[in-house]
């Protein structure tokens, strides 16, 4: 394969466990080229900077200026915003630079393995994403080989924006980025390969949505804290307390959730190298998506 390309994207302030993804993702596939998509021009150490105003097309430019998320509950978070954007922002830097082989995740994530070693895991004429359940496709990690896939992906997500903000429902209940890719999963299933988040006889990886993650780091709002990486809780909602120490979090919506609970997977770093393990054998984990933001603990 040639040189893999990682394309991140920020909008608004550049949070600090972005620098922790970056050198992450430079340590682990050092041959591979970072583009960083952002409002402003960044300098992170090998990292290609692209300005968004720079890329934008008229299709992105015509989501951003419906303003669709205004007067909703997701108008007070920006992310839900920019989240939908960076799928279009993506589509628009491939388009300008003609660039191939594609690697995306939240900023949020941490690798693990080289691009060489997963990528016999896609397919080059579909989305290559992971999902959280049969609600959410997530960015945990995703892989599109080119412009192609990626252009057909936002055309029919614009469609959908279109149609679904013309709804009485929209204010009310809006739609974030994760349940509309589901849609489009829905739609035409065989346009996705659904990257495998569970430990299989014949498949040496799994990739993470976030339920990993989030049994090594804890939840966003409740980080694990001084307690052993074994221990976690189990359940739907994190209410736990948040007094010291606390555990990781094993959140049962994720689909995978039961059977690593029914085969009694454990979850081990070897070398800072995260690994499951249960009766299949010993898979490595190519990803962790660390909900707490807490990466630098993580990081090789």
């Amino acid at each position: 394969m040639k040189d893999m390309n990682y394309i991140l994207y920020n909008s608004n302030t550049l949070p600090n466990h972005l620098n922790d993804c970056i050198s992450n993702i430079k340590k682990v596939d050092p041959n591979s080229n970072v583009y960083l998509i952002s409002d402003i021009k960044t300098n992170y150490k090998g990292v290609i900077s692209i300005v968004n105003s720079d890329i934008i097309s008229d299709q992105t430019q015509d989501i951003v200026s419906h303003n669709i998320y205004k007067n909703t509950n997701y108008e007070k978070n920006p992310l839900w915003e920019s989240s939908l954007i960076r799928i279009f922002a993506i589509r628009d830097l491939a388009s300008r630079y003609s660039i191939q082989d594609i690697i995306h995740f939240d900023n949020d994530v941490l690798i693990y393995a080289k691009a060489d070693e997963v990528a016999k895991l896609f397919a080059k004429d579909k989305v290559n994403i992971t999902r959280s359940n049969e609600k959410s496709l997530v960015f945990g990690y995703s892989y599109f080989h080119d412009f192609k896939i990626l252009d057909k992906l936002c055309n029919r997500l614009y469609e959908l924006i279109m149609i679904n903000i013309c709804d009485k429902n929209w204010k009310s209940k809006p739609i974030n980025e994760m349940r509309l890719l589901q849609m489009i999963y829905g739609e035409m299933p065989e346009f996705f390969n659904i990257l495998n988040s569970y430990p299989l006889k014949n498949n040496a990886y799994v990739f993470d949505p976030a339920i990993y993650g989030q049994i090594v780091g804890g939840s966003h709002f409740r980080p694990r804290r001084f307690s052993p990486k074994s221990v976690y809780r189990v359940g739907y909602t994190d209410t736990r307390r948040r007094y010291l120490p606390r555990g990781g979090w094993l959140d049962l919506s994720h689909e995978v959730a039961d059977k690593f609970l029914a085969d009694n997977t454990k979850l081990f770093f070897k070398n800072r190298v995260p690994f499951l393990k249960n009766k299949n054998g010993t898979f490595k984990i190519a990803n962790l998506h660390i909900h707490s933001k807490e990466l630098r603990k993580y990081k090789l």
